[in-house]
């Protein structure tokens, strides 16, 4: 799939939200949860994802902790926000607006 920087961007944040509204999660698992939902067709690399983390934390949308892992291991666990969750369901809304005005083009 080929799509421009800043739609890729949008595109990013929106499933990061999600993937993170559903559940914590750390940056290596959410790289694998964008890898299956799109089966594979966007792979998400780490020099975008932590960047994109750093920045939604900032803007106070995201919290991080650390925290053991099976394997005994700390890891950075990132987990949504209220602010985040109210900025997910806003850019929903504006993408679904988006999606269905293109939708009435090609009709």
């Amino acid at each position: 799939m080929s799509t421009t920087k800043s739609t890729k961007s949008a595109i990013f944040k929106i499933l990061v939200l999600g993937i993170l509204y559903k559940e914590e999660t750390y940056g290596y698992d959410i790289i694998e949860k964008i890898k299956n939902l799109s089966n594979s067709e966007i792979l998400m690399k780490e020099g975008t994802l932590y960047p994109l983390l750093k920045s939604l934390k900032s803007s106070q949308l995201l919290r991080s902790s650390w925290k053991k892992s099976q394997l005994g291991k700390a890891r950075k666990y990132y987990s949504i926000t209220e602010r985040g969750k109210a900025e997910y369901k806003r850019l929903i809304i504006e993408w679904n607006q988006m999606n269905t005005m293109i939708i009435n083009l090609q009709a």
